[in-house]
């Protein structure tokens, strides 16, 4: 259980009692009776009470809970000033509670036996748990998606609530260095431990060092390469490559081989794209009834190409023939020659649309 204040130093019990006469002025009792954020809720007196105390402390009026601003009899001159201090504190108290809690308290007479009341059903209420908890998120808390500062102000806040909890009291001697020192280091592997792996390099750093450096010089060491980490990479986006020209590279998609484009042309000489051209004359494709050379005329060296090709078509038939002429009979041999003579004029075709002149193909 946490230790808490029972006393004033005499510097705060003299301006205690030079204040005792000097109530809170009735206008800002209405303001002020929410005292704090942390309401009791059976769970969690050690932030509420270090709270209530905080302010209650900042105010001057700490001796009506803790008993150094005693009550006067009704006699004395200042038992009206004290009376009214004292119920002011109790509103405080009464205010900074969940309301179950609170109906518990309204028939006190005094703000000292409803502090010691609260302190005595709540202040060991499941210490041990609390601590049990408290060690359980300081195992499993990583910095993961937080920046380093954030994940460092989560640490720390569990490690005040812990501090709470302590009841040791080491003195100023050599016990109380050694049990600092050892509770630093402690916390610092908690520390190092849940940080991401990109900060590795800094990590190895500071567990490398003897002895190792307090939490606080450990954290500002993380915090300073994390921000340097992000001005040299946080900012760097994926620029769109350029090329040594200046230029923006050519979509793959661009780079694809291209074929002609033929277009086809009606009767009327007009043509559709994506189709070869076709001669309404010897109604054949691959060129126009312009340019249609059995219409026109041949060009001058058509001829001896075609000399040419039907030669070495006549000469690679007379080929076939001799060669297998011992073995094939009459009809056989005269149904390879239509065979060869109907390939050829195949062939002949095909040449003859190739042969055309490139401003025959329209692209």
């Amino acid at each position: 259980m946490a230790k808490l204040p029972e006393t004033l130093s005499e510097s705060e019990t003299s301006h205690v009692t030079q204040t005792i006469n000097q109530p809170i002025p009735l206008g800002d009792m209405s303001s002020s009776l929410i005292i704090t954020n942390h309401c009791l809720d059976g769970k969690n007196f050690l932030q509420w009470s270090q709270s209530v105390l905080m302010v209650i402390r900042g105010r001057g009026k700490l001796g009506y809970i803790n008993g150094e601003i005693p009550q006067p009899t009704i006699t004395d001159p200042t038992y009206a000033t004290w009376e009214l201090n004292n119920s002011i504190v109790m509103a405080w108290l009464i205010n900074s509670m969940e309301s179950h809690i609170s109906r518990t308290y309204l028939l006190f007479k005094t703000a000292k036996e409803m502090w010691d009341a609260v302190k005595e059903n709540y202040s060991d209420l499941g210490n041990a748990s609390q601590v049990f908890e408290i060690k359980l998120k300081l195992k499993d808390i990583r910095q993961g998606t937080l920046e380093v500062t954030h994940y460092y102000n989560n640490l720390k806040i569990l490690w005040q609530e812990l501090d709470m909890y302590y009841e040791a009291d080491w003195g100023e001697g050599l016990e109380h260095s050694k049990f600092i020192t050892h509770l630093n280091n402690e916390r610092l592997y908690d520390f190092l431990a849940g940080l991401n792996r990109d900060l590795d390099e800094v990590r190895g750093r500071i567990l490398g060092r003897t002895p190792l450096p307090a939490i606080g010089e450990a954290f500002a060491e993380v915090r300073r390469e994390e921000n340097r980490r992000r001005v040299m990479m946080g900012d760097n986006k994926d620029p769109k490559p350029v090329t040594t020209t200046g230029h923006r590279p050519v979509e793959t998609s661009a780079l694809v081989s291209r074929g002609p484009q033929f277009q086809k042309r009606s009767d009327s000489g007009q043509s559709r794209t994506g189709e070869r051209p076709w001669c309404s004359h010897c109604n054949r494709a691959g060129h126009t009834r312009e340019k249609c050379f059995k219409l026109h005329g041949y060009p001058g060296n058509t001829k001896n190409q075609r000399d040419t090709k039907a030669l070495l078509s006549s000469n690679t038939s007379s080929s076939i023939e001799n060669t297998l002429d011992v073995r094939l009979t009459k009809s056989q041999l005269e149904a390879l020659h239509k065979i060869l003579e109907t390939s050829t004029a195949h062939g002949s075709l095909a040449i003859q649309g190739t042969e055309i002149g490139e401003d025959d193909w329209h692209c």
